[in-house]
């Protein structure tokens, strides 16, 4: 009786120990994150950036390697309220035929959002941010708050959707900085993995560093 009891508590334990195993191991073969939502570390093979560039690293822009300045929109500049909300920007679908829902750039009249990529543009080299400039000065930084998920490659994002005028992921919305608009041409707003860095030099903006590309560019938060 006593050996039966033994027997019987032996193959209980290993039928524990093989549900427990079997558990374990699809919890590491768990599915991926869905796009937009938040991975620590790196994302796959890409390499994000321990931190940001440092302070008082940034240089005069140099208008020569994209288009004219451009004129800041007030809401972009800190002087006005945020735009009203869109059905894109709502979380729905955007409606068809929409530059947004063939998942391509709003075309317009700049030559920049037909043509190619510019051949020198922000990008990370190792920990070396290159090419980092100043963006025009905010009057009033931060106007709709802070971004609050988190900053560097312990907080990796995936674009939801939008374009370079306003894009989102997790809730939160950001403007790409007008200065910056050409270097976003090959940037795809239903995917594309990134994390955001403190800007040191330009108060108000952010850097929004593209782990597919190994760009970045400064970003304007606005809002949840």
């Amino acid at each position: 009786m006593k050996k039966r009891r033994i027997g019987f508590i032996a193959l209980s334990s290993m039928c524990l120990f093989a549900y427990l195993g079997q558990d374990l191991s699809a919890q590491e073969r768990g599915a991926q994150p869905k796009p937009g939502q938040e991975r620590g570390g790196q994302a796959g093979k890409q390499h994000f950036p321990q931190r940001g560039p440092g302070r008082g690293t940034a240089q005069p822009r140099t208008e020569a390697r994209g288009a004219a300045p451009q004129t800041a929109k007030p809401e972009a500049r800190g002087s006005a309220a945020p735009r009203a909300a869109t059905p894109e920007t709502r979380g729905a679908a955007p409606e068809a035929g929409r530059p947004e829902a063939r998942g391509v750039q709003p075309q317009g009249g700049r030559p920049e959002e037909h043509g190619g990529v510019p051949a020198a543009r922000p990008h990370v080299q190792g920990e070396q941010w290159v090419q980092h400039e100043h963006v025009a000065r905010m009057d009033h930084p931060f106007p709709h708050g802070q971004f609050r998920l988190g900053f560097g490659p312990g907080h990796v994002f995936y674009i939801q959707g939008g374009n370079r005028e306003r894009f989102w992921f997790n809730g939160n919305y950001f403007e790409v900085a007008p200065e910056d608009w050409p270097y976003v041409v090959d940037w795809n707003w239903s995917g594309d993995p990134i994390a955001i860095y403190q800007d040191p030099d330009d108060p108000g903006y952010y850097l929004a560093y593209n782990g597919r590309l190994g760009t970045y560019v400064h970003v304007i938060f606005l809002g949840t």
